[in-house]
C-alpha cells in the first residue's frame, strides 16, 4: 500500500513537472524572434487600391520556430522550402539562423492613406488613359487625406515621400508648389513630403507633347532625425527678459488704471456739484449788488446828519465834539465801504461769469476724460492679458521646441504591425507604393512568316534552278 502511494506521489511530481516546462520553453522561443514589415501596394492610375502584399521577415541567431499572424489570400517562402503551416490566420514554420522571408498576398485592400490622382488637359478633366499621346496644358492633382478604417498609428507618426520624374523632352514649364525638382539627365525628378498627421492636395502642372508619365511612388517610412538645436539657451534668456518687462509694464498700467480711476471720482463728484456753485455764486452776486445798494441809499438819508454833526464840531462841549467826530468818522468809513461795495459789485459779475465758465469747463472735462478712464482700463486689460499669456514663455518655447524635435526624432515611438494586433516584437514597417506608368503602346514589330524548310527534292531542284516557290 505504501509503495502504490509513493509511485502515485512520484508520477504526479514529474506530470507537474513537465507541464510546468511546456510554457516557459515555447514563450521563450517565440519572443527571441523580432520581425520587420514592408508593406508593398500597387494603385490604379486614380489612386484606388487594386492589391497589397506584405514582404515579412524574421532575423534569428538560431534555428527556430516562429508563429506570426495576418489575414492572407496566398503565401509564399521566399528564403526556403520550408512548408508555411496555416490556420485561422495563424501562420508557423521553422526558421534557419539568420534572415528569413516570406510573403502574403494581402486580403484587405486599405492603406493608413486614402490617394487620388486626377488628370486634367488644357482645364478639362480626363481619364489617364485617354491622356496618354496627348498634347496642351496637363495638371495632375494628388490628394492625400487619412483612412479612418485603418489605425490612426501609421497616419501620425508615418512621412509620405511622393516622388515621379517626368521626360524633359516632353515636358516643359513644370511647376510643383512645395515639391522639391531635380535634374536627372534627360528627366525632372519631383518629390514632395507629407509630414505627418497632414492632409494635402499636390499639384504638378506642365505642358506637355504626346503625354506619357513614369510611376508615381508612395513612400511611407518612420522619419528619425537626429535634430541638434544650437542658441535656443540664449533666446530662453531673451524671451525671460521679454516677459519680466512685460509683467512690469502690466503692473505700472495697473497702478496708471487705479490712479485714473480715483481721479476720475473726484473729477466726476466735481462736475456733479458745479450747479451748486454757479447758484451759489449767483446768490453771492445779488447779496452784494444788494447790500451796495442799499448802502448808497443809506448814506443820502443821513446828509442832514452829516450837517448837524460838522456844526456840532464847533461846540465847546468836549463830550459833543468827540461825539460828532465819532459820527463822522463813522460816516466816512461807511462812504469808502459803499464805495468798494459798488466796485466789488461791478467786479463780481465778471466773477460770476468766469465760475460759470469754470464750471462748464469742469463738466467738459468730466465728459472727455470718461472715455480716456475707459481707454486707460481697457489698456490694463489688455497688459494683464498679455502678461498672462507671456507668463512661463520660455518654458511653454522650450516645451514647444522639444514637442516638435520629438516630432521628428521618434525616439520614444514603438512600431506596430500593421498586418494584425496579434504580432509583437516588431522591428520596423516600411509602405512601398506606386502606380503603373501611362506609357503609348509600342509599334507591333512586323514578323515575317517563318518559311517551311526544303525537302529533299526541293532542295535537288533548287540545286539545279529548277525550283520556283509557290506565291
Amino acid at each position: 500500500m505504501l509503495k502504490r502511494k509513493i509511485n502515485k506521489l512520484i508520477a504526479a511530481t514529474l506530470s507537474l513537472s513537465f507541464l510546468f516546462s511546456l510554457p516557459l520553453t515555447a514563450n521563450a522561443a517565440v519572443a527571441q524572434i523580432p520581425k520587420d514589415e514592408n508593406v508593398y501596394a500597387i494603385l490604379g492610375h486614380n489612386g484606388e487600391v487594386n492589391n497589397i502584399y506584405v514582404v515579412n521577415s524574421f532575423e534569428s541567431d538560431t534555428e527556430a520556430s516562429f508563429t506570426d499572424y495576418g489575414d492572407y489570400n496566398s503565401l509564399r517562402n521566399l528564403s526556403n522550402t520550408n512548408e508555411l503551416q496555416v490556420q485561422d490566420g495563424k501562420i508557423t514554420s521553422t526558421v534557419p539562423k539568420g534572415r528569413f522571408y516570406y510573403q502574403g498576398d494581402f486580403v484587405s485592400k486599405e492603406l493608413p492613406w486614402n490617394i487620388e490622382i486626377g488628370y486634367k488637359l488644357d482645364n478639362k478633366e480626363i481619364k489617364p488613359e485617354d491622356l496618354i499621346g496627348k498634347s496642351g496644358k496637363v495638371e495632375i492633382s494628388i490628394d492625400v487625406t487619412k483612412n479612418e478604417k485603418v489605425k490612426d498609428v501609421f497616419f501620425n507618426n508615418y512621412t509620405l515621400q511622393i516622388s515621379t520624374s517626368l521626360d524633359g523632352k516632353k515636358f516643359s514649364d513644370i511647376m510643383a508648389e512645395g515639391a522639391t525638382i531635380a535634374n536627372a539627365g534627360n528627366n525632372k525628378s519631383i518629390n514632395f513630403s507629407l509630414l505627418p498627421g497632414d492632409e494635402k492636395t499636390f499639384m504638378i502642372k506642365a505642358d506637355v507633347e504626346n503625354f506619357e508619365l513614369n510611376p508615381i511612388q508612395f513612400n511611407g517610412v518612420l522619419l528619425a532625425m537626429d535634430i541638434s538645436l544650437e542658441g535656443t539657451d540664449t533666446m530662453t534668456e531673451d524671451v525671460v527678459k521679454l516677459s519680466d518687462g512685460i509683467s512690469k509694464l502690466n503692473d505700472g498700467a495697473e497702478k496708471l488704471k487705479d490712479g485714473s480711476e480715483n481721479y476720475y471720482k473726484g473729477l466726476n463728484s466735481l462736475a456733479g456739484n458745479t450747479g451748486k456753485i454757479t447758484s451759489s455764486s449767483t446768490a453771492i452776486g445779488s447779496a452784494i449788488s444788494d447790500t451796495s445798494k442799499g448802502l448808497a441809499e443809506l448814506l443820502k438819508s443821513t446828509a442832514q446828519l452829516n450837517e448837524l454833526a460838522t456844526a456840532m464840531l464847533k461846540s465847546t462841549d468836549p463830550q459833543t465834539q468827540a461825539l460828532a467826530k465819532g459820527y463822522l468818522s463813522q460816516a466816512k468809513a461807511l462812504e469808502q465801504i459803499s464805495a468798494g461795495l459798488t466796485s466789488l459789485s461791478g467786479q463780481y459779475t465778471q466773477f460770476d461769469a468766469g465760475v460759470g465758465q469754470l464750471a462748464g469747463g469742469i463738466n467738459s472735462l468730466n465728459n472727455g476724460y470718461k472715455e480716456l478712464n475707459s481707454g486707460i482700463s481697457k489698456l490694463s486689460e489688455g497688459t494683464k492679458e498679455l502678461s498672462d499669456n507671456t507668463s512661463g514663455m520660455d518654458t511653454k518655447i522650450q516645451d514647444k521646441i522639444d514637442s516638435m524635435v520629438s516630432d521628428f526624432s521618434h525616439k520614444d515611438f514603438k512600431p506596430v504591425s500593421f498586418v494584425s494586433p496579434d504580432n509583437k516584437n516588431i522591428g520596423a514597417v516600411q509602405f512601398a507604393i506606386r502606380t503603373d506608368a501611362l506609357k503609348i503602346p509600342e509599334a507591333a514589330a512586323t514578323v515575317e512568316e517563318e518559311k517551311a524548310p526544303l525537302t529533299f527534292w526541293q532542295k535537288l531542284l533548287n540545286l539545279f534552278g529548277l525550283y520556283k516557290e509557290e506565291e
